[in-house]
């Protein structure tokens, strides 16, 4: 599923020095052709933050397949270890569309819901101009910004209230399209309508 890195150790120090870190080709293409499937079926839309619309697969069972999909030690292992967090953690997943483009800054803890890092996969085969992603460390007042991902590129960032925030740019021409994960610790996990009600 995932694609073996050389540089694994230097991907875990930069995350664990700025809190953020680029891991090009994130997935073996098989995994993301797979992954292409479900986004072919019927999503059903929530809103967060009052104008950023984030989507969940209608069909339960493909969900579940989904959810499943990333929450096996092949998926959680590798991402525990450079985030040097602990196993028992669960992922969740949102699609966004290009009306999470435009969010000011904002850190995605919510409170209880016990959010520690998010990982973003580009899934955006055309190219698009704008949409960058920004992210800073309110302590080391650090900006990082990271444009013209490929797909299949992912963003790893922590998650942490009144520290690490991020936005998006407005994307001025194509369309963006990303899958977020949340990584959540187990021992927190708070309903996801409770999350997108708020």
């Amino acid at each position: 599923m995932l694609k073996a890195t050389e540089r694994y150790s230097q991907l875990k120090e930069q995350y664990e020095k700025d809190g953020i870190v680029l891991i090009k080709q994130f997935f073996d293409e098989s995994f993301l052709e797979r992954l292409e499937t479900y986004f072919s079926l019927n999503f059903k839309k929530t809103t967060v933050m009052k104008e950023c619309n984030e989507f969940l697969l209608e069909d339960e069972v493909a969900g579940l397949k989904l959810s499943y999909i990333f929450n096996t030690d092949q998926f959680i292992r590798p991402i525990s270890n450079l985030t040097g967090t602990p196993k028992e953690c669960i992922a969740r997943m949102y699609y966004n569309d290009n009306t999470c483009n435009n969010l000011t800054w904002h850190d995605d803890s919510y409170a209880g819901a016990g959010r520690f890092a998010a990982i973003r996969i580009e899934f955006s085969k055309n190219d698009y101009i704008g949409g960058e992603f920004l992210f800073k460390d309110r302590v080391s007042e650090k900006q990082t910004e990271y444009s013209n991902l490929n797909y299949g590129d992912a963003v790893l960032f922590k998650v942490k209230s009144n520290q690490y925030y991020h936005m998006v740019n407005p994307v001025l021409e194509g369309t963006r399209r990303s899958l977020i994960i949340f990584l959540t610790h187990t021992t927190t996990i708070i309903p996801d309508d409770t999350i997108q009600s708020k």
